[in-house]
């Protein structure tokens, strides 16, 4: 051999292919994880009613109480962001108490 020559590489016929199938699965996971997300971020979620705090189905509250619940539930969320919510249900259509409470 001469000097200041090297030797040539050789190179697998495969070694091309394999980088783009790897860039091209890379490409793939991205979109495949990150896309969704940018579609949720995207969502706006709509404002909830008014009377989002008070729903009494049953009947049982007055007009005082519910108004009483929904200025301290509104005011609550405001100041903290948390959230409570009344229900009163006519029935629990036999189902426990569990599986219709949160």
């Amino acid at each position: 051999m001469m000097a200041g020559l090297s030797r040539p590489r050789r190179v697998c016929r495969h070694q091309g292919r394999t980088h783009l199938q790897l860039a091209v699965a890379g490409l793939l996971m991205f979109a495949i994880l990150w896309l969704p997300l940018a579609v949720l971020a995207a969502y706006k979620v709509p404002n909830p009613p008014p009377d989002l705090y008070v729903l009494d189905q049953a009947g049982v509250m007055n007009p005082d109480t519910e108004k009483m619940i929904l200025s301290t539930s509104q005011e609550l969320a405001r100041r903290t962001k948390a959230q409570v919510a009344v229900v009163t249900l006519k029935s629990l259509d036999g189902y426990p108490i569990e599986d219709v409470s949160l």
